[in-house]
């Protein structure tokens, strides 16, 4: 009896035929976190380069336009940053799903510009240069990765300058 439960122990150690399934139900969790890894990191490089792209052209638009300082136009360049459009946007959904207008802020200064800069570029045209700084804070939208491993939220922080130097 012993002999016959030794050689039957043998004979299953020796059978591969189910060596597969167990050296795949091993490494299946760690393939599949692997994949939503790459899928939450690809998401986030996504979202941020929508924010980027946002800011940017917002900074672009106000620094080119006459009076930066205008409601109209930082209402305009808010809805330029998180839907792409200037007008007839209320159909167009936001770049960033929790990203709003009014987390796009603005920071316009006015620059001297004048033949003696002391130390300072100086510039052909108008005697005021308009520097447009825009910056924003968007929370990154996971798909519950993070959460799921404890870690804490990300946040974009994104800021662009741009200075017109009209003719």
């Amino acid at each position: 009896m012993i002999r016959r439960s030794i050689s039957t122990l043998l004979g299953l150690s020796r059978d591969r035929s189910g060596a597969a399934l167990v050296e795949f139900t091993l490494v299946a969790p760690l393939l599949v976190a692997l994949a939503f890894g790459m899928l939450a990191f690809g998401r986030g490089l996504y979202q941020y380069q929508q924010v980027v792209n946002g800011v940017r052209d917002a900074a672009r638009y106000l620094a080119h336009q006459s009076n930066p300082n205008d409601a109209t136009a930082k209402s305009q360049a808010q809805t330029l940053a998180t839907k792409g459009c200037l007008t007839s946007c209320s159909s167009v959904p936001l770049r960033v799903s929790n990203w709003n207008p009014a987390d796009v802020l603005f920071n316009i200064t006015d620059i001297t510009n004048g033949n003696s800069c002391s130390g300072k570029p100086c510039y052909n045209g108008a005697s005021t240069l308009h520097e447009v700084v825009v910056t924003t804070t968007v929370s990154y939208q996971d798909l519950g990765l993070l959460d799921g491993l404890g870690l804490p939220s990300i946040q974009f922080h994104v800021r662009h300058e741009e200075r017109n130097i009209p003719d």
